[in-house]
């Protein structure tokens, strides 16, 4: 008799009542029915159904473990549960007692094991995640996975410590946010650590992209003993080059869904993709080659920044450099199309902070671009009257912007512009002057004009500007009034 009956029958006479019988890997389970039936829908189709076993007297449990088996009949006849205190049983065996609870649909069996194994994973989540895998449970997969990457790395520990083949797998298909290169020599320090699964590392290594790799990286499969045999190697980075060479094309969409980041990290509070020292830089991985020519991100503070990128994260190319220029908010660059793999965004000086919906695409509907600076030349009006008196020093009142004690009414641009004329509208005779910045530190004066009104145009060599400060030199009691501003002019009527 298995040891659950013999339990139950030292608390109850329940000899005489047995319906059933169980066979498992031979040993034999009296059982009742109608008690299983309660505790377990399996049970209660198979004897309720028009199955053959509900006829049968005896049944064999086929590829079924026969100690979960007891611990699930256990549960049924006596909610005995003393094995998980103190950890009376192996991880291993937690685990097939869940896959039997699930197999044989004892729900409330289940919904007790479930907190008690992660609990138990916290103390080894790479152990609780060996066997997540091992039996394919998603919601234990997923919580291994956190508790392993939320580890502190700093303090000696590495990525694949005291990993099994599945886990290390698991990882790497996971693309995880760190630079190929960082990936690799994780990897090969975890191969180095054990040999007794040499037979798992070509496999393995076919996750990882060798392409993006250079050459002193690869010698440390040979070095200072062969890890892996070269034709194999070589043979796997002729096929990887081959997939990565074509270039793909999407036109007016963003070919970024779900953003990989190789350098940086992702906030999990209020969705924000956040540099690291000392770098400062965040890199996404679009994961194949894109033709682009437009990158679109909101700076979440106001800063100095340059976009680069490459097809390897070994050659850089800076295709916008906004490193003189105070920007916030959002941010549309343009550049002329090229291939791109890697997107680096990088702080000029201090940490970077965007959103993390991030969008990189081909533009069919370019803007006209200054091919020296990749400042964007607009054609039509940047400030409609909404910003003007959001993004000013001034006061608002009764549909002006005001300034009282001459130290000018400043508008600041999200990014830099090359502007080289401006429109203003005056209700009353000023005197005034025009100063432009991109960093609000340096000001240059561009235009001046004394005792006018109405609409005024200014007109200035064409220059990259950020901020537009207009001062009334003589102010009224009434202070110096703005009515409105056009930044570039619509309409340049000449100017006497």
């Amino acid at each position: 008799m298995g040891n659950c009956i013999t339990a139950v029958h030292s608390f109850h006479s329940f000899e005489e009542s047995v319906d059933v019988i169980f066979v498992v890997e031979k040993t034999k389970f009296p059982a009742h029915r109608a008690l299983l039936s309660m505790h377990s829908d399996y049970f209660k189709t198979m004897f309720n159904g028009n199955f053959k076993e509900a006829k049968l007297n005896k049944i064999i449990l086929k590829e079924t473990n026969v100690k979960a088996f007891t611990r699930v009949l256990e549960y049924i006849y006596i909610r005995h549960m003393e094995y998980l205190k103190n950890h009376k049983i192996k991880m291993e065996e937690a685990f097939e007692v869940l896959a039997c609870a699930k197999f044989y649909m004892v729900d409330a069996l289940v919904v007790q094991l479930i907190p008690y194994l992660k609990d138990r994973g916290k103390a080894n989540p790479r152990l609780f995640l060996h066997y997540a895998l091992a039996y394919r449970v998603d919601e234990f997969i997923s919580y291994g996975t956190y508790l392993i990457l939320k580890q502190d790395y700093s303090h000696g520990i590495r990525l694949f410590d005291q990993m099994s083949p599945i886990s290390v797998e698991h990882f790497l298909k996971l693309r995880l946010s760190a630079p190929e290169t960082v990936i690799f020599k994780e990897f090969v320090y975890w191969m180095r650590q054990n040999p007794k699964f040499s037979s798992a590392f070509p496999e393995l290594l076919k996750y990882i992209e060798l392409h993006l790799l250079d050459k002193a990286d690869l010698n440390m499969l040979f070095y200072p003993k062969p890890l892996i045999d070269r034709e194999f190697l070589e043979n796997l980075l002729s096929q990887q080059l081959e997939q990565a060479a074509p270039i793909h094309i999407v036109v007016d969409k963003s070919v970024i869904n779900g953003v990989r980041l190789v350098e940086g990290r992702k906030t999990s509070s209020d969705n924000n993709l956040v540099s690291l020292r000392p770098e400062n830089c965040i890199t996404v991985d679009l994961k194949k080659r894109f033709l682009l020519n437009c990158i679109k991100f909101k700076l979440v503070d106001s800063m100095f920044y340059t976009v680069s990128v490459s097809n390897d994260m070994r050659d850089w190319e800076c295709v916008i450099d906004y490193s003189k220029y105070d920007c916030f908010g959002q941010q549309k660059v343009y550049f002329t199309e090229r291939a791109v793999r890697f997107i680096r965004i990088q702080c000029v000086p201090g940490d970077l902070k965007i959103k993390a919906n991030i969008e990189a695409l081909y533009s069919s509907d370019l803007p006209e671009i200054d091919p020296a600076t990749n400042v964007i030349i607009p054609k039509s009006n940047l400030i409609p009257s909404k910003r003007l008196y959001e993004r000013n020093s001034g006061s608002w009142v009764a549909g002006e912007v005001v300034d009282y004690f001459g130290d000018g009414i400043i508008y600041q641009f999200m990014q830099p512009y090359l502007i080289e004329n401006m429109k203003l509208l005056l209700n009353e005779i000023q005197t005034y002057y025009i100063d432009i910045s991109s960093d609000q530190k340096c000001w240059k004066r561009v235009f001046a004009q004394k005792e006018v009104s109405g609409w005024r145009t200014a007109t200035f060599p064409k220059q990259p500007v950020v901020f537009i400060k207009i001062t009334g030199t003589r102010i009224p009691l009434r202070g110096f009034r703005l009515c409105k501003l056009e930044c570039p002019a619509t309409l340049l009527p000449i100017v006497k």
